[in-house]
Parts: C-alpha cells; structure tokens; sequence
C-alpha cells in the first residue's frame, strides 16, 4: 500500500502551506495517470496521520484530474491514446502533460 507513503508527503505539504496549522479542508488532487486509489489515499491520511494528532475532523476532498497527452510530432493534444502512436499523425512520441501527479491544490484554515 503505497498510498500511506504518498500520504505523509501530503501531510507534509500541508503542514507547511498552514505554517503547522490545523485546516478545515484539504482539496487534493490525484491524477488519474498515477494508480493511486483515492479510498487508500483517504484512509491513510485520515485514519493513520491524522488520527494521530487531533485531525479528524478536517474535511478531505478529492478532485481528480484527466491524463492529457501532447504528440511531439503535430503538436496536438491527445485526450486518449489507443496504441502508441498519435491518431492524428501517427507519430510515436507522446509526452504527458498533465493527469500523472498528486498534490495538495488547496487548503482552508
């Protein structure tokens, strides 16, 4: 269960964007792209870390986020790739742009 690692750097990152101030709600944002599953996620920060220092009631919600590809070649955005290679020019280099990334978006104090 990788999520309860991913949750203490989430933690983290909180604590230092409320100076070590306990929020209200915490807005995270999981990238469909990463595996991670969401209900892991919540248990580990919810039931592990905050548990453990008076955080319980600090409302969580998960926002997801869509994995968007780029085609080196056409330099066309790609919502979803079936294969390896762009449908719109066949080109076989795709860089991701966004969808593959967790991270604290905001936090209400």
């Amino acid at each position: 269960m990788h999520e309860l690692g991913i949750a203490k750097d989430l933690f983290e990152e909180i604590k230092r964007m409320t100076s070590n101030k306990k929020p209200k709600e915490v807005l995270i944002v999981v990238g469909k792209g990463t595996g991670i599953e969401k209900d892991f996620l919540e248990h580990s920060l919810k039931d592990h870390i905050f548990k453990e220092i008076g955080w319980e009631d600090v409302k969580v919600v998960f926002e997801e986020e869509e994995v968007s590809l780029i085609c080196s070649s056409c330099k066309k955005e790609i919502k979803e790739l079936n294969g390896f290679s762009c449908p719109f020019c066949g080109g076989s280099e795709i860089d991701i742009l966004k969808g593959t990334r967790t991270y604290v978006k905001k936090v209400r104090v």
